[in-house]
């Protein structure tokens, strides 16, 4: 689409949005009811411990509210119901500072705006906590010692903090979404230890664990790695890179989620939080410039439309840039952008027990895709063929035209009502659909071989009912969920006979493949608190899932004879989880969990091509993990330690040999691991993050792996080799993050922002057989910026650079006709840019 296009459309869905909400009065807001239970303490504990359990901002002076002791509060209350219930007999009162933040002080008749004993600038002021949203004026909080709490809304439907739940978890704010370049899936890599996350051909591939897929989770086959988008399932996680706009935080699980959300993925979800609607009117407009000539617009408005019942917000973005590999045959430079997206949220509150929340999606980009380069100059493609190796390693030389359209839509409805004072009830419903159509060069050489022609269409829809409540020492919740996708795939493949030992000869394969995957399941998770310090949790997954595929594929000319198939797989699982969590100290946090999750056989088409089965065996994983959570110094520090084990069973594998890809079973794997993570405010502006893992993967038992070195198509696959020994894909050994923020107060001018991380990944492999050739060595990522901010938080200015020592390294590598010749896709190189932001 043309760049004017996107632009105006931009504008007119602004111009419409602030005609409906940019003169509405400010509406106070009533959030949905949770179940809240903190006894009688100090005013100052009390108002942390409730700041860290809903996400509100609290701010006060220690010095006014004193040692007073709260009223206890237990039940299903909204954040500032709770806040008066505590406060009640105390002499304090509170008022609203901004939308998520309350100042808490001494009653007063004064009639002053500023409550008694705190100044007009948040600055100086102490806050209990720090809310995730970021408030209409950013202005500095430079005495801010606390940790800004973690929620998780994945475990639990009560969105139980991150430190009092049974399992292991990253999150990225939005703040630090802003201040750390993240801009890609494949970007919550430089931030999440044991994570990795890469693409082929434009679809996520993530491994979370080792658990993961070789080759991306194409139609039919289930994610092991989970992906959400405002708690919507997103089946394989189509288009979720076009979702990074206008994000509140990302959520990476680690670990089997069966018994608390929608999918049974084994290796844990990544799920995408965008922002809501505001209770006050914020307006923001950022523009951006960098390098390879990237131009981004970004828009949002949000605000009341009827006080107290209806909020809204709009979010349009618009990015373009020149691609960044550089094409040395007659085809395209590659790797560029050209993307519109579009949200709109809706919130409706009926009353004080239910929220309805809306949502619209709408994104499409027009590019020539993704780049692929034939690396290994003496591979068969370039020594019998003449294929050109270009020597840059930015550059590469295909000859056909590449072309990647992508559309993506969405609706969601989520409604929370409370039901009684400990029952809640949610319902998730969702309707995704995405098309794309593609053109690829699958030789990556100027050479007319093997050029793939592909028009997708997926369309998914999801509906899930959630209740969860409170009875004494009992914590439960319990879902159903249900889940239907559809998905045709119309490939024409124009390869070369080379490929089946028939040189000279030109065959072109045809057809559709047709994919429905229908998932019922109902799951429970309960927790019994023993005692104060001891709980017992257990849950429950009775999954049922069906997968049906068709191809009728035709071959021209007729040399080749094509298998067509028509499939059916079912498969019934139950699949348990069993936690204990033990609180040593009151900040200091023990568990153990072990939980099994499944995957069902996929049906993957290639296989017929060989003379293989296309059905795949079912695959079953037993986790097993023990942590400790801990805090330190009033909360100032935060560090958490985890082990686990992983055990496999019938592992699914992707080979790819160069025309097909190939899939089946690996009888036995492990996994084991360990991770630590460390969020610190040792200053009162200084912040500072780190990470590191371990893992050790290892295939226990796969004799019969797929020999990539096969001879034609009429023998089909030459023969099996043993992987027995080796590591699973994407599994470095060991892996460090580091990241740090500082910042400067500018007195009445704002403050100065200095952040920066950096990332060092240990040697892994692409593939199972553990060849030099598939491996990437270690190698480190350093990204940084600086970011002036006015004191009103009305004006913002950044400077980035991403990959600053220009670090050159794959993002994945594939064998191409045989094992000689290498394609690979590359990391990105050395970028800069330039943000402007302006808030009103």
């Amino acid at each position: 689409m043309p760049a004017h296009h996107a632009v105006t459309r931009c504008v007119v869905f602004i111009i419409v949005f602030l005609f409906l909400a940019g003169n509405t009065a400010f509406a106070g807001s009533a959030p949905v009811a949770s179940y809240i239970s903190i006894p009688a303490k100090e005013v100052p504990k009390s108002l942390r411990e409730l700041s860290e359990i809903t996400g509100m901002g609290i701010m006060f002076s220690e010095q006014i509210v004193g040692k007073t002791m709260t009223r206890p509060v237990q039940g299903v209350y909204t954040p500032i119901r709770a806040l008066e219930i505590m406060l009640e007999g105390t002499g304090l009162t509170f008022k609203s500072t901004s939308s998520r933040t309350v100042a808490v002080t001494k009653k007063s008749d004064n009639g002053n705006t500023t409550p008694k004993g705190l100044s007009p600038n948040p600055a100086q002021n102490e806050p209990a906590t720090r809310s995730e949203t970021t408030p209409a004026s950013n202005t500095p909080q430079p005495k801010e010692y606390t940790l800004p709490p973690l929620v998780v809304t994945s475990t639990e439907a009560a969105q139980a903090r991150l430190q009092n739940t049974s399992g292991s978890a990253s999150v990225l704010s939005g703040d630090s979404l802003g201040m750390s370049t993240t801009t890609a899936i494949q970007d919550l890599g430089l931030w999440v230890p044991n994570a990795e996350f890469s693409q082929f051909r434009g679809y996520p591939m993530g491994f979370i664990r080792g658990v993961g897929a070789q080759l991306p989770d194409f139609y039919g086959a289930d994610s092991n790695v989970a992906y959400y988008l405002d708690g919507i399932y997103i089946e394989n996680g189509f288009g979720m890179d076009m979702a990074l706009f206008d994000v509140q935080r990302i959520e990476v699980l680690r670990g089997p989620q069966g018994t608390v959300s929608g999918s049974s993925a084994g290796g844990g979800a990544v799920n995408i939080v965008t922002c809501s609607p505001t209770d006050e009117p914020e307006y923001l407009v950022g523009l951006e410039y960098g390098s390879y000539n990237k131009q981004r617009l970004d828009a949002v408005v949000s605000g009341p439309v009827v006080k107290d019942k209806i909020k809204s917000r709009l979010a349009v973005t618009h990015t373009q840039q020149d691609g960044w590999l550089s094409n040395q045959g007659p085809g395209q430079d590659a790797e560029d952008q050209d993307f519109t997206g579009v949200r709109a949220k809706v919130t409706l509150t009926p009353s004080d027990r239910m929220e309805v929340r809306l949502t619209g999606n709408y994104y499409e980009t027009d590019t020539t895709g993704p780049g692929y380069k034939l690396i290994s100059d003496q591979g068969s493609l370039a020594t019998d063929y003449g294929a050109k190796v270009p020597s840059g390693f930015y550059d590469f030389a295909t000859d056909a035209a590449a072309n990647d359209d992508s559309s993506a839509l969405g609706f969601s409805a989520v409604i929370n009502a409370r039901l009684s004072d400990t029952i809640t009830l949610n319902s998730i419903t969702g309707y995704q659909k995405f098309k794309r159509d593609l053109t690829f060069d699958h030789d990556a050489s100027q050479l007319d071989f093997l050029v793939n022609d592909e028009s997708i269409e997926v369309s998914q829809r999801s509906q899930q009912i959630q209740l969860y409540g409170v009875q004494g020492p009992w914590t439960w919740m319990t879902g159903l969920f249900f889940n239907s996708q559809k998905a045709s795939d119309y490939l024409i493949q124009k390869l070369d006979g080379i490929y089946f030992d028939m040189p000279g000869q030109t065959f072109v394969f045809q057809g559709p493949f047709d994919v429905e995957t229908q998932t019922f399941a109902a799951y429970a998770n309960t927790r019994y608190a023993v005692t104060k310090r001891l709980g017992l949790e257990a849950g429950l997954r009775w999954n049922n899932d069906t997968k049906k595929a068709s191809a009728c594929p035709e071959a021209d000319p007729g040399t080749i004879t094509l298998s067509s198939f028509d499939e059916e797989k079912k498969l019934q699982r139950f699949l348990p989880k069993f936690a204990v969590d033990y609180r040593v100290a009151p900040d200091a946090l023990w568990y153990a969990t072990v939980a099994r999750s499944s995957r069902l056989g996929y049906l993957q088409f290639s296989n017929t091509l060989y003379g293989q089965d296309p059905g795949l065996d079912p695959q079953d994983i037993w986790s097993y993990e023990s942590g400790l959570k801990t805090q330190w110094f009033d909360h100032r520090l935060m560090a958490n330690l985890a082990v686990f084990y992983i055990d496999y069973k019938n592992l699914q594998i992707d080979t790819s040999t160069g025309s097909a890809i190939l899939s089946g079973n690996a009888p036995k794997a492990e996994v084991k691991g360990v991770e630590l993570e460390i969020r610190a405010r040792p200053l009162p502006r200084l912040s500072l993050f780190a990470a590191a893992s371990y893992l050790d993967s290892e295939f226990t038992d796969y004799g019969n792996a797929v020999n990539p070195l096969y001879t034609s198509s009429s023998s089909g696959v030459s023969g099996t080799i043993s992987t027995t020994g080796n590591r699973l894909p994407f599994t470095p050994k060991f892996k460090f993050c580091f990241g740090t923020q500082y910042i400067i107060a500018l007195s009445q001018w704002g403050f100065v922002a200095l952040a920066g991380n950096v990332t060092w990944r240990d040697k892994f492999y692409f593939d199972h057989y553990q060849s030099e050739a598939t491996s990437q060595d270690a190698y480190t990522i350093v990204n940084a910026q600086i970011r002036y901010e006015t004191r009103d938080g009305r004006w913002a200015a950044d400077l980035y650079g991403k990959n600053l020592t220009n670090e050159k390294y794959y993002t994945y590598k594939f064998m191409e006709l045989d094992s000689t010749n290498i394609v690979a896709s590359m990391g990105a190189p050395r970028m800069f840019g330039v943000r402007l932001t302006y808030r009103f």
